[in-house]
């Protein structure tokens, strides 16, 4: 969403009366998505089993990089702050999604 309003905000300063469709919008949510999860599912795949938690959290890592820069590169603004908020809000997303598993695992009884 914040890449999305960079992006918004760098076409507004370019050009006033060009508006973002919510279809255009929710397109370029689509998009990236689709090919930042790409990254981290051929890792989980292609990857033998005693490696593929580590190789798995360096591909996460990489494709919250690859979307980052790419956001700031199509809106127009500078790199390190969304890379970074990137970054940080999907690792934390990552961490709640995992303990969320984990808690629902450990009360329903089920193996980690």
């Amino acid at each position: 969403v914040s890449s999305q309003r960079d992006t918004e905000m760098a076409l507004m300063g370019r050009a006033r009366k060009d508006t973002v469709s919510p279809w255009a919008a929710a397109g370029a949510s689509l998009v990236s998505f689709t090919c930042g999860s790409v990254i981290p599912l051929l890792a989980m795949v292609l990857t033998p089993t005693d490696y593929r938690l580590s190789v798995t959290i360096a591909a996460v890592l990489a494709a919250l990089v690859v979307t980052g820069f790419t956001a700031a590169k199509l809106s127009g603004v500078k790199v390190f702050r969304p890379v970074a908020r990137n970054v940080v809000v999907g690792f934390a997303a990552m961490n709640i999604t995992y303990l969320v598993g984990y808690l629902v695992n450990l009360l329903t009884g089920q193996p980690v």
